[in-house]
């Protein structure tokens, strides 16, 4: 459980969205930052093209995990040959 008052929460948010190169990262990043911003989440999600509910399911996700809940969790199958 991520414990840092929401100053510090947006400054590790920032940080990682100067960092990532993954799209799907970067939008969950800012998604998750603007809502502790205060924005309403429907100018949020009107803005990234998400629902609702995807801002709602990554805030938990960072709240619960940090940074790691943010990042992709599947990377893909080493190739055999």
């Amino acid at each position: 459980m991520l414990t840092c008052t929401k100053p510090e929460m947006v400054a590790l948010l920032g940080e990682f969205i100067r960092s990532t190169s993954d799209v799907r990262e970067l939008k969950r990043a800012l998604a998750v930052r603007m809502a502790i911003a205060g924005k309403p989440y429907g100018e949020i999600a009107e803005l990234l093209e998400v629902y609702k509910s995807f801002i709602t399911r990554w805030k938990q996700e960072f709240y619960e995990k940090g940074i790691e809940g943010l990042k992709l969790g599947y990377h893909g199958r080493k190739s055999h040959l």
